[in-house]
């Protein structure tokens, strides 16, 4: 039997921008709140009694800040930083609201909106873009880290992505996982065959510490 590589999907602690919700941030970095950082503790609790060899973390400061504070409490794992998992670039629509947009850029918004995948966002990506970029930064980390126990600290439509591509959905179906702050995701690879353990846990997280799925 082939041996089991077990990857750990987390999205970043909250952000103000999380919390208050004030327009859409890809590649525009924000630091963890108070929250974000007391959820990046709760996940170093949660994997330090995991057998975790290496912890990769976006470079974005929300993600890499959650992955240092997971690594402290898993100090024998190696800790690794690869933008290739960091956020869809929303371009010259970071900050704005799904209601600004309708407003000032209706037309080119609405054609996003309804295919994310093909479509980029003004001076951005497409999710395709994001997908062509973090789906080998993980083949690779998986490669490296065959047989072993490994967390990647990512961003919600990044995950969100990497999920559909194991659950062979179509991507264009990623706003149908929810992902809240700090979730885990679970991932068990025999090869190129993945199995989903588990999905948007946040059972580490004390009430008062979970975010909503946004």
């Amino acid at each position: 039997m082939s041996e089991v590589t077990r990857v750990y999907l987390v999205r970043h602690g909250e952000t103000e921008w999380n919390q208050n919700r004030p327009g859409y941030c890809g590649w525009t970095d924000i630091a963890l709140n108070a929250k974000g950082m007391a959820q990046a503790q709760a996940l170093g609790r949660r994997f330090r009694d995991e057998k975790i060899t290496a912890i990769i973390c976006s470079d974005l400061a929300r993600a890499r800040v959650t992955g240092e504070t997971i690594h402290a409490a898993c100090p024998d794992a190696a800790l690794g930083i690869d933008p290739r998992f960091r956020e869809l670039n929303y371009g010259a629509w970071e900050g704005l609201t799904p209601e600004q947009l309708e407003v000032e850029d209706r037309d080119r918004f609405r054609s996003w909106k309804a295919d994310p995948v093909h479509t980029p966002t003004p001076e951005g990506e497409t999710l395709s873009q994001v997908m062509d970029r973090a789906r080998p930064a993980l083949k690779e980390w998986m490669i490296r880290r065959r047989g072993e126990s490994i967390v990647i600290v990512s961003h919600k439509t990044t995950v969100r992505g990497l999920l559909c591509a194991a659950l062979g959905i179509p991507l264009a179906d990623y706003t149908r996982i929810l992902q809240q702050n700090a979730a885990i995701n679970e991932l068990k690879f025999r090869g190129d065959s993945a199995h989903i353990a588990l999905v948007n846990d946040t059972c580490h997280l004390p009430g008062d510490l979970c975010s909503p799925a946004i």
